[in-house]
């Protein structure tokens, strides 16, 4: 589902989502971007390997940025809510294909108004 969300942001806004060359720079641009995975955020994040006190933390409210720079979506509050819900760092909140599909975005889909 994160792949998804990435691809339907990437569809919407003609650029790609997280710029990162390298592992860990893909990495540092989705934790600016949504914060450092912590316990409140992730449970069971402190088991991850190399996400050690030596890590840089960010911290974020919310998805202020991701609503930050999808200039496609300032009309359109349902297409943020259902990328919010694709992109969640912890695997388990994201929506499923069968909830995404169900999501009001594709109730009324006029996907002119997205360009």
């Amino acid at each position: 589902m994160w792949s998804i969300g990435c691809i339907f942001y990437e569809l919407t806004h003609a650029r790609h989502l997280f710029h990162g060359q390298t592992e860990i720079s893909l990495l540092f641009d989705v934790f600016k971007m949504f914060g450092t995975p912590n316990e409140s955020i992730w449970q069971g994040s402190k088991d991850l390997p190399y996400l050690g006190v030596n890590f840089p933390k960010w911290k974020v409210n919310g998805n202020e940025k991701l609503i930050e720079i999808c200039s496609q979506f300032t009309e359109h509050n349902v297409a943020i809510d259902l990328l919010t819900q694709m992109l969640q760092l912890e695997p388990s909140k994201r929506v499923t294909i069968k909830g995404a599909l169900e999501h009001p975005f594709f109730h009324d889909l006029n996907c002119s108004t997205l360009r």
